[in-house]
């Protein structure tokens, strides 16, 4: 009994089971229940023969008797272990996988960078490019004068005007 113990207390101790591998683990746990549950003679009824899956096969189906009270606890505790163990797996394997995938997705930001910056460089490009087209259909086909401080500006009959400058005595027409 106290070598069950024992091997209990070293399966569960957290230094240990941090510093072991998951298959350590599994190999330890499994060689644990065989020695808690091999050569064990029992009182019970046979009832049926079931099938598993087809992978594993079928499996004997058997009714414990009342007065295997020992047995009915080691199978508890070895169900027990066996659920605790198939959970802290499934934690480590959900945490492994969260780290690998935010490794990979710091490399393929860290790699798509360049291409992203280009990507929005092009787009810059052809936005620019067309408020300049805009801008050139509706331009004015004629420049527009600006009139010095110094014209005279006079409105002509065709609706346009006429521009006088006192320095150089000439005529501009727009």
């Amino acid at each position: 009994m106290s070598d069950r113990t024992q091997s209990l207390s070293s399966i569960n101790s957290s230094p240990m089971s941090s510093q072991l591998t998951e298959n350590t683990i599994t190999t330890s746990l499994k060689s644990y229940l065989k020695d808690l549950l091999k050569s064990r003679i029992f009182l019970g009824r046979y009832l049926e023969r079931r099938l598993v899956n087809e992978c594993v096969g079928y499996r004997d189906i058997v009714l414990l008797s009342a007065a295997e009270t020992e047995l009915k606890r080691d199978l508890h505790e070895a169900h027990e272990k066996l659920c605790t163990t198939g959970g802290t797996s499934f934690v480590s394997f959900i945490g492994d996988f969260t780290l690998g995938l935010l490794r990979e997705i710091s490399i393929f930001v860290n790699n798509s960078t360049p291409l992203v910056l280009g990507f929005l460089d092009f787009i810059s490009k052809i936005v620019g490019g067309f408020y300049i087209l805009m801008a050139m259909m509706f331009k004015p086909s004629r420049p527009v004068h600006i009139p010095n401080k110094r014209d005279i500006v006079v409105p002509n009959k065709h609706g346009g005007y006429n521009y006088y400058n006192d320095n150089s005595n000439s005529l501009n027409l727009d």
